[in-house]
């Protein structure tokens, strides 16, 4: 049995230079400088509002790329984070509940590798600051014949195979077909980057993503879809 966090987030074009929001820009700034990289991992903590209530944020960060989730909000975050020394910036895009962008996020500050964030935000309705502390699932056994394996939603609606090759396949029942790869984090963290394609239905959509392996068989993933909606989907793996 294997569970994951997967992060899916979709943009318009694998090679895009902007979009609507935050996050509809080209996600691939090349080769990641070791401060970026040392960034790689699961965070969780507090997001501290100086207009609203304070919420819990998890993100995932792997070379730059980052997604999230505020349980408290019921929002998704996706973006980027780049840095340099012990200086981290980014821009985030928030979704609410129903999948629709609803406010963009510039994030700075510093962070300890191994250890925790402090940023502050500045977004179109709010400022704030973020305090992370790094997850331990950030260092568990990591690799392909790990996360490797069949996957199924809840409801059955979507079924995905990952081998240990690095390829992905699936559909749903909306008749949608699946086709992409994987690759591990680089530095052994325990963090997955994916790219898909998702066609042959009303919902086609290009797709990256990215992946954190807990155990016991659940799967929750992230996804952002060319048309700025993002969803959360739980899947289990047989």
């Amino acid at each position: 049995m294997n569970k994951l966090i997967l992060s899916l987030v979709a943009i318009l074009s694998l090679t895009a230079c902007g979009g609507g929001s935050g996050s509809g820009g080209d996600y691939h700034h090349g080769s990641a400088d070791n401060t970026t990289r040392q960034a790689n991992g699961v965070w969780h903590g507090t997001m501290y509002s100086d207009g609203y209530p304070n919420r819990d944020l998890t993100i995932l960060v792997l070379d730059g790329l980052m997604a999230g989730v505020s349980y408290d909000s019921s929002s998704l975050f996706s973006g980027y984070m780049i840095g340099t020394d012990e200086f981290l910036s980014g821009d985030m895009t928030e979704f609410n509940s129903h999948g629709e962008p609803v406010d963009d996020l510039i994030v700075e500050g510093v962070f300890h590798p191994d250890d925790s964030m402090d940023l502050a935000y500045d977004s179109n309705h709010d400022t704030g600051s973020i305090a992370l502390d790094i997850d331990p699932v950030t260092y568990a056994p990591a690799g392909m014949d790990i996360l490797a394996g069949h996957y199924q939603d809840l409801d059955s609606d979507l079924d995905l195979l990952i081998t240990e090759y690095g390829e992905i396949d699936g559909s749903d029942l909306d008749g949608c077909v699946y086709d992409g790869h994987v690759r591990a984090a680089s530095d052994g963290t325990n963090i997955y980057e994916m790219v898909i394609s998702r066609s042959n239905c009303a919902e086609a959509a290009n797709i990256t993503a990215l992946a954190t392996h807990y155990g016991y068989g659940v799967v929750d993933v992230f996804v952002l879809d060319s048309n700025e909606h993002m969803q959360l989907w739980e899947i289990n793996a047989d």
